[in-house]
């Protein structure tokens, strides 16, 4: 199988900017906020780690940090998993197999398809999705 062309990519990633335009961060989940809960940190920590955070546009999150934080989408809240989403499927189609070392468009992938498979079994699906995601690392 062929990698897809920068024709390819590029159409799916305008698909996902149309689909996701207008969604903003508002109050959910950071990236960096991620770590924190991810290692039982204190409200003092959330905080310090939300204010590293300063987009508030998906389309404005760094690749570097997408690639840092393989992991998020396990820990973001219903508002962040619906701001970064675009993020990381758009960085998944940009660097797919670009051999980043990154494990972002693997979890980004595994979420996205467990989230499926538990729609299809009427299963909670992000409190499945991570659930698994979290097993399978």
């Amino acid at each position: 199988m062929r990698p897809p062309s920068d024709i390819e990519r590029r159409r799916v990633i305008d698909g996902i900017e149309q689909a996701f335009g207008n969604v903003r961060r508002g109050e959910g989940t950071t990236l960096h906020e991620t770590e924190v809960l991810d290692d039982y940190g204190s409200d003092q920590e959330l905080a310090a780690a939300r204010a590293l955070d300063i987009d508030t546009r998906w389309q404005d999150v760094a690749d570097e940090l997408i690639a840092e934080h393989s992991g998020a989408l396990c820990f973001v809240d219903p508002a962040g998993f619906r701001y970064y989403i675009p993020a990381y499927m758009r960085w998944t189609v940009k660097y797919f197999d670009a051999g980043t070392g990154s494990e972002s468009a693997l979890h980004t992938v595994f979420v996205l398809t467990q989230i499926a498979a538990s729609r299809r079994t009427a299963q909670s699906s992000s409190d499945f999705a991570c659930s698994a995601a979290t097993k399978a690392v």
